[in-house]
């Protein structure tokens, strides 16, 4: 019997056996952990997604999904410990980005119930603004650019979020790029998930720009509406003088009416007087 032979292949058991033991117990940490996670997510998007928002349905499919694959990946007895480790360290790549882009969307949706709120408070002033009389046109003008600088604070800090998330995914896009070349260098072929890592970066990276350039258009647009707002407080304003000088006009006309008829009906009555007189005379 070949002593040496047996412990070899009992400490390779062994090995492959505490490998298999340690890629379990990860999965069993990274379940946990997933269930933790799902627990977060679903209950912030609860208050988010009363009236449901077809982008974040998307973004928690996606969610889901990554979830269930890394959860059936200690089952998979085709791939190595070392496989599994790879594999579930891309995975977890692809779940942090689809948190990321949760977590976006939610103060996305959390913005957007902000600025409805806001609308509904302008709205409301307005309307008492145009009962109340008294209101100057400096304070209207201080609380249009008040108005202005709430609204242009909260697309900046939107535009803030989508700068940050556009330099991590162009770091993100940088390595997986280095990742894939070495790889060719290695095997003189591309790897199939790092080739899909390349592209889902960039496709990550693409759609930031355009919510970028779609913030930076909604700041120009807060900016022209606070210019014709005031073009039109001053076309208003105008135009309040021309009424009042209208009215005015008209009370002066009705004024010069009522002299007027007051001197014929005078008129009117001397010369009744003056006829009233001769007939007496001609009575006598």
């Amino acid at each position: 019997m070949n002593i040496g032979a047996t412990q070899g292949y009992s400490y390779s058991s062994s090995l492959a056996f505490g490998q298999n033991q340690y890629t379990n117990g990860l999965g069993i940490q990274e379940s946990n952990k997933s269930k933790e996670e799902r627990s977060s997510i679903n209950a912030a998007e609860l208050s988010f997604n009363k009236q449901g928002d077809s982008f974040l349905e998307s973004l928690r499919e996606q969610y889901k999904g990554y979830q269930e694959e890394l959860n059936s990946l200690s089952a998979n007895e085709e791939m190595t410990p070392e496989e599994k480790l790879a594999k579930r360290k891309e995975i977890q790549e692809q779940i942090d980005d689809i948190k990321s882009q949760i977590a976006l969307r939610q103060q996305q949706l959390q913005q957007q119930e902000k600025e409805n709120a806001q609308k509904e408070i302008e709205k409301r002033q307005r309307e008492s603004a145009s009962n109340n009389k008294d209101i100057t046109e400096e304070e209207y003008r201080n609380q249009l650019h008040q108005k202005f600088l709430t609204e242009a604070s909260n697309v900046m800090s939107e535009v803030g979020i989508h700068k940050r998330l556009k330099v991590k995914t162009e770091g993100e896009l940088r390595v997986a790029s280095i990742e894939l070349k070495s790889s060719m260098a290695r095997s003189g072929g591309a790897s199939k998930s790092l080739t899909k890592n390349v592209s889902e970066a960039k496709k990550r990276l693409s759609q930031n720009d355009i919510k970028l350039s779609e913030k930076l258009g909604k700041l120009n647009e807060l900016a022209n509406a606070q210019k014709d707002e005031l073009k039109n407080q001053e076309k208003d304003s105008k135009n309040s003088i021309s009424l009042k000088e209208k009215l005015e006009e008209t009370k002066v006309a009705k004024e010069r009416m009522y002299r007027n008829n007051s001197e014929i009906e005078e008129k009117e009555e001397k010369r009744m007087d003056n006829r009233y007189d001769k007939h007496v005379n001609v009575l006598i």
